[in-house]
């Protein structure tokens, strides 16, 4: 089931936003929240209901991002310098998504039994929020874990019919890498300074 030029828009939006915020451009910000908005009733509609939620969860994490990359601006850039994850948060935020995703699949599943993919698609939601924080936090490591999460993306909208959303997603993995290598080499940022 395709959603004609409304995933046209949102896939071009997300596109724009990703790239943006590779570039560390402020301007991803408003352009994530009108992605965000547009499939949250696009995935509403495909029945993806974890991915709908998880929408409307970017939309609140879009205003946060926006605000938090104000924070704490270096000298050199004006910006918010990129961070490195801890090994504390890569376990915590690892062992809790691990734990989290199967009981959101298993509650979807029970209150919405029509709903397609329930636990690919809770894996998305739970580890997406979990990237999207720590993007919003310029924590180097999201990119990885963006890479991860649109291979498996892309498989689900391929089996629900969602072609244009596929692409969009096969696209955000390179842009995931570009983003990764892109902020490995913002100036004055050392290798270990962790978030």
């Amino acid at each position: 089931m395709g959603m004609s030029w409304m995933e046209w828009v949102a896939a071009g939006l997300t596109i724009l936003a990703v790239w943006l915020t590779a570039r560390q451009n402020m301007l991803c910000w408003p352009v994530g929240i009108a992605s965000a908005a547009l499939y949250t009733w696009i995935f509403h509609e495909s029945l993806l209901f974890s991915d709908a939620l998880l929408q409307a969860f970017f939309f609140v994490l879009q205003i946060y991002g926006w605000w938090a990359w104000r924070q704490n601006p270096t000298a050199t850039t004006g910006q918010r310098p990129v961070t490195r994850a801890s090994t504390r948060q890569r376990v915590l935020f690892g062992i809790g998504g691990t734990i989290a995703f199967p009981l959101w699949g298993r509650f979807v599943l029970a209150v919405r039994p029509e709903a397609s993919l329930p636990y690919h698609d809770a894996a998305v939601l739970i580890f997406s929020l979990i990237f999207q924080y720590w993007m919003s936090r310029k924590v180097l490591e999201c990119w990885i874990g963006w890479t991860v999460v649109n291979v498996l993306q892309v498989w689900i909208y391929s089996v629900k019919g969602l072609h244009p959303t596929a692409a969009l997603y096969a696209l955000l993995t390179g842009l995931a890498v570009k983003g990764w290598y892109d902020w490995r080499l913002e100036p004055g940022a050392p290798a270990g300074r962790e978030a």
